[in-house]
């Protein structure tokens, strides 16, 4: 529950430069990156819930749903970030399609492999145990084998998604096209006004007085005003 503030701060930021900013294209950094915390945001709330000792939820196997869904919805973060800095760090950067496909993978993946198991537990499934598994103790109830079947091929899904993120990284990595342009996203912070990767000391020239947070779209809003 500690981490659903900061992530809601992030999350109204984001609101607000894309109010302030266009979005001219679906793009897969944006949706990685706008879904993790939101799911992110989620999981914080069903782990609030799941520590009320009046629902009982507290030993069973909500607890590793809510492990299973944070872990991978981390990863969804984890693709958004590399996919928004390889222009700036690489020169090149990922498809669009295939980014895209990952994330939904990655998303399907934290859904299937979470859910199941919150559901699970909420009609009080016990915890997975190591012991009781090497004990040949631990029994799970026929109408829960479904359930865990699905949550199993979230994980599968999910792994899938993340090592299509990973081969299509070391593709464009490797091509070394370096085709993504200056800024390809239209950045509004200082970092997008240099080239791409930059050069040593990051400028080759002195840069204008920053006044915000976001230099390069006050540019743009004061040439918009001039024309």
């Amino acid at each position: 529950a500690v981490l659903a503030l900061p992530v809601l701060i992030l999350l109204l930021g984001l609101a607000g430069t894309l109010r302030r900013g266009r979005v001219r294209a679906p793009q897969a950094w944006m949706a990685a990156g706008l879904l993790s915390g939101l799911l992110l945001l989620v999981a914080a709330g069903l782990n609030l819930l799941r520590s009320v000792a009046w629902f009982e939820f507290l030993g069973t196997s909500m607890d590793s749903g809510v492990a299973d869904a944070v872990l991978i919805v981390a990863l969804l973060g984890a693709a958004g970030g590399i996919f928004y800095w390889m222009p700036k760090l690489t020169g090149t950067k990922v498809a669009n399609g295939l980014g895209m496909l990952g994330t939904l993978a990655l998303l399907g993946g934290a859904a299937l492999a979470g859910l199941p198991a919150m559901i699970a537990g909420m009609l009080d499934q016990p915890d997975f145990d190591t012991t009781q598994f090497v004990n040949a103790s631990f029994e799970i109830k026929d109408e829960f084998e479904v359930v865990n079947l699905v949550g199993a091929i979230g994980f599968a899904i999910a792994a899938a998604g993340a090592l299509l993120v990973l081969a299509e990284v070391a593709r464009v990595s490797l091509a070394g096209d370096d085709d993504a342009g200056d800024d390809p996203w239209g950045g509004h912070t200082l970092e997008w006004s240099t080239v791409s990767p930059p050069p040593l000391g990051n400028f080759a020239a002195p840069v204008d007085a920053v006044l915000s947070e976001s230099p390069l779209l006050d540019r743009r809003e004061a040439a918009t005003e001039d024309a």
